[in-house]
Order: structure tokens, then sequence, then C-alpha cells
């Protein structure tokens, strides 16, 4: 296991080093906090329903640019023989890369937490709702980001990969 934290450390300061994780995170903010805007000046109602179905096709468009560079860009540089003649075996390194992609989704999630808080301050909406809706979000964005993972393992272009 220490191996795929090492990979997944490496992935997240990949991310962090140039400046891809903050414009991911940046547009997909600025998307749903528009989109969270709409939704509850024109429904008046605290739920937030409208907004996990903007946010999935959001994502559905956003999760591309985070995953098309995993194993694309390794191949490109040359280092994909070097990691696969490393003392780590195949499923650490999926694992491990995957873990990189899904922590930045997550921590960009974590952020749209501030919606529901804004919601439980100003209204009374039902929780149950807003954590499956959030439960759902979750894992529909983890299962892009797989697919993602996917389609970045079949090529070395990137483009090709998103």
């Amino acid at each position: 296991m220490r191996r795929v934290w090492a990979i997944t450390r490496r992935e997240l300061v990949g991310y962090f080093s140039s400046p891809v994780a903050y414009i991911i995170s940046a547009v997909f903010l600025l998307i749903s906090g528009y989109f969270y805007t709409i939704v509850i000046s024109y429904t008046r109602e605290a739920s937030l329903r409208f907004l996990f179905n903007n946010m999935a096709i959001t994502w559905l468009l956003v999760a591309p640019m985070l995953t098309m560079r995993l194993f694309a860009e390794e191949r490109k540089l040359g280092t994909f023989e070097l990691l696969m003649t490393s003392p780590i075996r195949l499923y650490e390194l999926v694992l491990g890369k995957f873990l990189g992609a899904a922590l930045l989704f997550l921590g960009i999630l974590g952020v749209t937490l501030q919606y529901p808080l804004f919601l439980l301050a100003f209204g009374s909406p039902d929780l149950g709702p807003l954590a499956a809706g959030y439960l759902g979000f979750t894992l529909m964005g983890l299962g892009f980001l797989a697919v993602g993972t996917f389609a970045s393992a079949l090529t070395d272009n990137q483009i090709v990969a998103s």
C-alpha cells in the first residue's frame, strides 16, 4: 500500500505543480456556482436537485481533463517503460493514478459542500436527499474517472484519451 500512496502523491504533486488542477477546479466551481445561484433564485426552494443534474453534465465534460494525462503522458514522455519495469505491480500503478485523480475530485467536491451549508443557514432543506445527491454525484464522478483512466491507458495521445 506504500507504493500506491507514493504514486498517488506523485500524481497530486503533478496536478498542483502545473496549472491543471487550479484551472479545472476554477472552471468546475465557477460553473457549479453559477448554476447554484440560478437554481436557487428561480426555484426558491431549499433543494439541490436541479444543481446535481447540472453538475453531472459539467463533470462529464471536466473529468476527461483530469484523466487524459494519467497514462498517455507517461507514454509520451517515455517514462511508461520505466514504470512498468519498476518493482510495483500493475494494479498498484493503476490504483495510485486513479486515487490521485479521485482525491483531486473529492477536494473539488468538498468545496461545493458550502451550498448545503447555505441552505441550512437560510432554509430548512431535507437532509436525506442532500446526502443521497452527494453520494450519487460522488459515485458517478468516480465512475467517470475510472472510464477516463481506462481510456488514457489505451493510447499515448492525450487528446484521444479525452
